[in-house]
């Protein structure tokens, strides 16, 4: 086991004092986004804000062995047993469309059924599922919800950063890297 293993606390994560406002401002832009999908994707329905387009729904089974290290056997992996599941393979995009148009980067999330334990979701604590989303980078794609803010936007128009080449792939790294003109250059988002 590595070294560097930290036990997870709510001690060891920093809240943003403005977390509740910019989580706001989150929840009302992709309120207007889906509300605006069923005609903007031309379907008539709506369409979900991220991984809109599903490719495989696969029935699956989640063992948790009894010889976890100590280190990791917390939460869901403290009691051995299993789990029926269903995982959800998807494209990344937030459009639908041909496959080969809406990027290399898929997402895997799995919901586990029959899991004991009180939730941290405050309308269903006591919930017996449990939702695991797998990424294949080890960061998320937003440092903070104030840097969500600005890459949900730019997220959004990814097709017409790169619709313009070279010099909108730049446009589109600079947006990222500055908040689109929000950040100090202390702030940058270089992590």
């Amino acid at each position: 086991m590595s070294s560097d293993f930290v036990r997870y606390s709510p001690e060891i994560e920093t809240f943003d004092p403005m977390l509740n406002e910019h989580l706001t401002e989150i929840i009302d832009y992709w309120v207007k986004k889906v509300g605006e999908s069923p005609e903007k994707e031309g379907g008539g329905r709506a369409v979900r804000g991220a991984h809109a387009k599903t490719f495989g729904v696969v029935r699956a089974e989640v063992e948790i062995l009894s010889e976890v290290p100590a280190a990791y056997a917390q939460g869901i992996y403290a009691k051995p047993g299993r789990h029926d599941a269903l995982i959800r393979f998807s494209s990344s995009s937030n459009r639908l469309g041909p496959d080969a148009q809406l990027g290399p980067v898929v997402g895997f999330a799995m919901k586990m059924f029959d899991v004991d334990g009180t939730k941290l979701v405050d309308d269903e604590p006591d919930a017996t599922t449990f939702d695991l989303v797998l990424k294949n980078s080890p960061t998320f794609i937003a440092n903070t919800a104030k840097h969500y803010l600005f890459i949900e936007d730019i997220g959004d128009r990814v097709g017409d950063y790169l619709a313009q080449g070279r010099a909108g792939f730049h446009q589109l790294l600079t947006d990222y890297l500055t908040g689109k003109g929000t950040l100090e250059q202390s702030g940058w988002a270089w992590e």
